[in-house]
Parts: structure tokens; C-alpha cells; sequence
């Protein structure tokens, strides 16, 4: 055997065994979200019973600190929401009838963290073919498997992040989540920062709270961005 060809093979293996390692280490990085105090919220509304603050996150480098992509660019809004329940009785925020209506009067269709995560899913077989020509069976092999384990943990992330469907509000206490809109025609036009931003400016949220004692249901609604 050839000296040379002898050290290609050498060197390709020693690539290939120390990729595993790399490639299984290099796992999602779920990164947290910061709760801050009510006062701090420049989107809120307020009434002697509750406080609903909004901040939306449409901005895609912002959004990238958080969910690690650039949720515009595909048109995608992420809604974070914190509610204070000061009252004395319990409400319930039915999650799906949460709306969000941009400023054309387009209401945009609520998805889910799974649903939303597909979208920005890595590609284990086109990522295994790359490695698999590079270092062989063995770089293909944990290519994929770190391809697919990635996209199972932003699916989870995305999903743990979202408000539950029915959140219960025990008076005195507070809850906060996000809730994921999506553009009616997002998956098929480009978007961009500044696109998501002229619709989402003087847009409307539309926050429904059921009062669970009086059995009444009140729509509290958010101007976003106003002039």
C-alpha cells in the first residue's frame, strides 16, 4: 500500500472517530426568557382586575436569541404574554381564541411550536450524505443522529415555550408563555423584518379572560405599536 494513501486513510479515520463526539456534544441550546417587571413592558393594558403586558418578538435577530432562528424571515410572530390576575377570582385564558389582526384587518393563523419548529428543521439525510463523502459510514452515521436530535430538542423547546390551551389564573398570581402566529400566506411568500413590521404595527391583539366565578368573559384588547 502506498505510504500516502495509507496516511489519507489514517487521517479520515482519526477525523472520522473524533466527529462523534463533536457532533453528539454539539446538542440545542434551549435558552430561557426573561420575565420582567409589569412597569417594563411598553405594550400593556390594565384594569382593577388584571394586567395584560405583550412584547412582541419581530425582530429576527431577537428572535434568534431566543428560539435560535429567525422566525420572520418565514412569517412567523412569536407573542410572549404576561398576565397578573389582581381580582379575587379565578380566570381561564382559552389559548386558541387569543387573535392577533395586523394592519390590513388580516387575522394570522395560530400555530403550534411543533408545527412552527418544521419549519426550520435541519435535514439528517442531506447532512449524513455531506459527512458520510467526508469521513465515510461512520461521519454519516452520527451526521444524522445529531441532525435528528437537534430538531427533536427545538421541537420540544418551541413546544414547553407556548402557553398552555386553557391556562387556569388563580387570583393573586401571575402567568406568561408565548403564542406563535403565522402570516396566512407566510409559507409562501419571503418575509423579512421590515415586512412583519409594517403589518404588525398598529395591529391589534385581542386577549379573551373568562371569569370563572361571575361565568362572563371579557376581550381585552392591545394596540400594537401605535402612532
Amino acid at each position: 500500500m502506498d505510504l500516502g494513501t495509507q496516511s489519507r486513510r489514517e487521517f479520515l479515520a482519526i477525523a472520522a472517530a473524533s466527529s462523534v463526539p463533536f457532533l453528539m456534544g454539539c446538542g440545542y441550546p434551549v435558552k430561557t426568557v426573561r420575565v420582567a417587571p409589569e412597569e417594563q413592558y411598553a405594550l400593556r393594558q390594565a384594569s382593577s382586575s388584571h394586567v395584560v403586558c405583550v412584547d412582541l418578538y419581530d425582530d429576527g435577530k431577537e428572535c434568534k436569541t431566543i428560539f435560535n432562528n429567525q422566525l420572520t424571515d418565514k412569517g412567523y410572530l412569536p407573542v410572549f404574554l404576561l398576565i397578573s390576575n389582581k381580582g379575587q377570582n379565578t380566570y381561564i385564558l382559552p389559548r386558541e381564541n387569543v387573535a392577533f389582526i395586523d394592519s390590513r384587518g388580516v387575522e394570522w393563523t395560530q400555530v403550534t411550536g411543533i408545527r412552527m419548529s418544521k419549519s426550520f428543521d435541519r435535514s439528517p439525510g442531506l447532512e449524513a450524505a455531506g459527512m458520510g463523502l467526508l469521513f465515510g459510514l461512520l461521519g454519516g452515521l452520527t451526521a444524522w443522529l445529531g441532525a435528528s436530535k437537534w430538531n427533536e430538542e427545538m421541537s420540544k423547546d418551541y413546544e414547553s415555550k407556548m402557553l398552555p390551551i386553557d391556562r387556569t389564573i388563580h387570583p393573586q398570581t401571575k402567568t406568561s408563555g408565548f403564542i406563535y402566529f403565522r402570516e396566512p400566506n407566510g409559507h409562501n411568500n419571503r418575509f423579512d423584518d421590515k415586512k412583519v413590521a409594517v403589518f404588525v404595527d398598529n395591529g391589534r391583539l385581542m386577549v379573551p379572560l373568562v371569569d370563572t366565578v361571575r361565568n362572563t368573559r371579557e376581550n381585552i384588547e392591545v394596540l400594537l405599536k401605535p402612532d
